[in-house]
């Protein structure tokens, strides 16, 4: 291996006029990045694209959460392109009302009674009738609902991998364009991961503790799943393993992402502003507690 170099000392890792190099940084200096088969020291990450093209050079990451570096880059990444990032709640928003459209037509069906007419007097118009609605459960409500469901979470699950997809480009330093948010880059991993994340949400909310706790432990894994190509139960393992071992910064993650949904939900489709902003703010949370440098926004 060639001896270290300081930066900008090879081609294409020159460092911008007024830029300050973190002391002690080690992320994929120019030696790594500019010759064939060399290996990355342990701990080191490849050079964002962006960086290595003369921009913003990354800030470096610290393995903890800073609320206010993360809230920054978040807004600053939904400026670069705030109709790619809201694109998918808007979709999320029109699925979600043909969604719910099909779970009621689900439950008419279901619970939809049956009218039966007997022979009786009817003073108002001098015949004799008699009228009785009986009410019945049919399976095919209910399969209804269930399907619709499922194809809601599906579809929204997509669009929000679809999301995170696009983020996590801004966060490699690589180019992104309106498109790059519906395209999620492992759509059916992530998919999956949702669901499976759901599913046992669902069952843990039985005991209501078990539900909060996966919640918690499980909130990084459909981002791990694009960012580390893993399975969703490497993903949910990786996840839980990440979140308890950074249980306080974790904590402060959920809560400020639940904060942006929470505000943004205080107005109709305020959640097509806010969401793409809660998950720009949870994967630089990510990236900073992974030790993973994430590159400046101007």
């Amino acid at each position: 291996m060639p001896p270290a170099a300081s930066y900008g000392q090879y081609p294409g890792a020159q460092v911008p006029p007024g830029a300050q190099i973190p002391p002690g940084a080690q992320y994929a200096q120019a030696p790594y990045a500019q010759y064939p088969g060399a290996q990355i020291p342990p701990g080191a990450y490849p050079y964002p694209p962006a960086a290595m093209a003369g921009g913003p050079y990354p800030r470096q990451a610290t393995g903890t959460v800073d609320v206010g570096t993360s809230v920054s880059w978040s807004w600053k990444a939904f400026t670069r392109n705030p109709v790619g990032m809201m694109l998918p709640g808007i979709l999320q928003f029109v699925a979600g009302l043909i969604g719910a459209g099909v779970i009621i037509a689900g439950v008419f069906l279901m619970l939809r009674g049956t009218t039966t007419t007997t022979a009786g007097y009817d003073s108002a118009t001098g015949t004799y009738s008699n009228s009785s609605t009986d009410f019945q459960f049919h399976p095919d409500g209910l399969i209804l609902i269930l399907l619709g469901l499922v194809a809601l979470i599906a579809l929204t699950s997509y669009l929000q991998g679809g999301l995170q997809s696009g983020i996590l480009a801004f966060a490699d330093g690589r180019p992104v364009s309106t498109g790059t948010f519906l395209k999620p880059s492992r759509p059916g991993a992530y998919v999956g991961t949702v669901l499976l994340v759901t599913l046992v949400t669902i069952v843990g909310f039985v005991l209501i503790v078990p539900g909060i706790l996966a919640m918690f432990a499980f909130q990084y894994a459909p981002i791990m799943v694009l960012d580390k190509n893993l399975s969703p139960v490497q993903a949910m393992k990786a996840s839980a393993k990440l979140a308890f071992g950074k249980f306080g910064d974790s904590i402060i993650v959920t809560i400020v992402h639940w904060a942006y949904n929470w505000v943004g939900g205080m107005v109709l489709i305020g959640t097509i502003l806010t969401m793409p902003l809660a998950e720009a703010f949870r994967i630089h949370a990510y990236r900073d507690l992974e030790s993973h440098p994430i590159p400046q926004l101007p």
